[in-house]
């Protein structure tokens, strides 16, 4: 039986800390009533945690000029441009690619290596290159990694990458801890582009949604009670190695029927099947997940709002608990940069959740 965690003072504080920042930075502006009512803290602890930011050039504090009340004045509070950043380096077959951002994901600095042949001492070599670049005069609060899958997140570990030129086992979050002396988190890219969305985008709506991620193969990320889903191994979740014909076509896995094996994009007809196909697995999924919504990450704009549409439709009427659940399909409101700047969000959301002291 699983014994219940206590939490001594310095975690509580660390843990306090976390929820303000995460209020100030995913709210355009914010109040201190505000964040005391949004993190159930006293206006008393709130004001000394907010104070201990605006000294340490965590937050700014503005004020209307035309405010004339007497007794205290309560200014709008935003995240300082001093605020440390966080950098993320996402890994995908062909290319890596770094990007600077502030910790609302604004991105201030990109940079991408493309590459047609790759092993182990050229990924991590390219990798320390740019992530040095992105170093330079600026004060980091970590380094957040996204790579294609499977991956382990508990481990810090890329396994093994279907078709990554014999890629594996690369201890990748132990060696860039070992350079840079920082905190430093590895998920699959998917779970990274997730996190982005349920701080950021469309998924701050939703505490339980699915994000379906269309490039070349079809990927997914799960978000389960505001919390992304990872098996008890720490590996990442798969779906376009779902079988939907045991004896149909090769996949690249070694298995057959593989639903990835099935999409095709490069046509109006093929793209509407290849539609039909995702959507009759997707079914499957959500009538295990019960998601409120289905957000999709489409990298290509494979995808026309007539698919999407489509999809909604088609998903509610499949899903057994039709009568009682209705499931939203939407386009990703962050789809051209959520992969890069979800990298960076692994560390933002350590930040939240009291693991990394702001």
């Amino acid at each position: 039986m699983e014994k219940a965690k206590g939490y001594n003072n310095a975690v509580l504080k660390t843990k306090n800390r976390g929820q303000v920042f995460k209020q100030l930075v995913t709210n355009n502006g914010i109040y201190r009533t505000e964040l005391a009512e949004e993190c159930g803290l006293t206006k008393m602890a709130i004001s000394y945690i907010v104070n201990e930011f605006i000294e340490k050039d965590i937050a700014v504090e503005s004020f209307r000029n035309e405010e004339k009340k007497p007794g205290r004045r309560s200014g709008c509070l935003r995240l300082s441009p001093g605020a440390k950043k966080v950098i993320g380096l996402l890994i995908h077959r062909n290319y890596i690619s770094v990007t600077l951002c502030d910790c609302q994901l604004h991105v201030l600095r990109a940079d991408t290596i493309r590459f047609e042949e790759c092993d182990t001492d050229f990924l991590l070599k390219k990798a320390f290159e740019l992530t040095d670049e992105m170093m330079e005069e600026n004060e980091i609060l970590g380094i957040g990694i996204g790579s294609i899958g499977p991956v382990s997140s508990e481990r810090g570990i890329i396994l093994n990458p279907p078709e990554f030129y014999g890629i594996k086992n690369v201890p990748i979050v132990q060696l860039f801890e070992e350079r840079y002396g920082l905190p430093v988190y590895l998920d699959y890219h998917y779970n990274c582009a997730a996190r982005a969305e349920k701080y950021f985008g469309m998924g701050k709506k939703y505490k339980n949604f699915i994000l379906l991620g269309i490039t070349d193969g079809i990927g997914i990320a799960i978000v389960v009670d505001g919390k992304i889903f990872t098996r008890m191994t720490g590996t990442s979740s798969e779906l376009g190695h779902i079988t939907v014909d045991y004896s149909g076509r090769q996949c690249f896995c070694g298995r057959r029927g593989c639903l990835g094996a099935y999409m095709d994009f490069s046509s109006k007809e093929t793209t509407w099947q290849s539609v039909e196909i995702l959507c009759a697995a997707l079914a499957g999924v959500c009538d295990l997940l019960i998601p409120q919504a289905v957000i999709v990450r489409d990298e290509q704009s494979y995808l026309e709002n007539e698919h999407l549409e489509w999809m909604e439709k088609e998903l509610n009427q499949k899903i057994i608990a039709r009568d009682y659940q209705r499931i939203a399909v939407c386009k990703s409101c962050r789809s051209k940069e959520l992969e890069a700047t979800g990298c960076a969000a692994n560390v933002l959301g350590r930040v939240f959740s009291g693991e990394i002291e702001i």
